[in-house]
């Protein structure tokens, strides 16, 4: 071992410190495996769903979630990382709910789609896209969609 001073066997000031030091098991995995992306863009809804989902999601330890205002932003992240799961509104500034499942679907994107929408309409252009899993903002809110989505981040 060498020491700050370059001798070898001398603790230096940093072997001191960690003398005493454990490794000690953490109750929970420490980096996330998997990665939700939330797609909304009223903003008191997504702080609503952050809040729920660091409630019920977060002490997990193993689930990273994204939050995005947008289509174009969904994408972005779809096209850079891995997507375990997306939740997704329909109505937004730059493309709908539509144009993203669209896109995935062209684009080979597989990760499954929790969809939520308050127009009946929009469900089932969404349905007829692939959307299989589609709920109201308030059921995501109010947790009555956090066993699928949580089935669905175990499959």
């Amino acid at each position: 071992m060498m020491s700050w001073s370059g001798e070898k066997g001398l603790a230096g000031p940093a072997g001191e410190r960690f003398k005493n030091f454990e490794r000690r098991l953490v109750n929970r995995r420490v980096m996330p495996t998997r990665h939700i992306v939330v797609c909304e863009d009223d903003l008191s809804n997504q702080r609503e769903i952050a809040s729920h989902f660091a409630a019920v999601f977060d002490p997990q330890g193993y689930i990273q979630i994204s939050y995005v205002c947008g289509g174009l932003a969904a994408a972005g992240i779809l096209h850079s990382m891995v997507v375990n799961l997306i939740i997704l509104d329909h109505d937004m500034p730059d493309g709908s709910g539509s144009d993203l499942l669209e896109w995935m679907k062209n684009e080979g994107y597989e990760a499954p789609v929790i969809t939520f929408s308050g127009i009946q309409s929009n469900n089932e252009i969404l349905r007829t896209l692939g959307a299989e899993h589609i709920f109201s903002k308030y059921q995501v809110i109010n947790g009555e969609a956090d066993s699928l989505i949580q089935e669905l981040l175990d499959e």
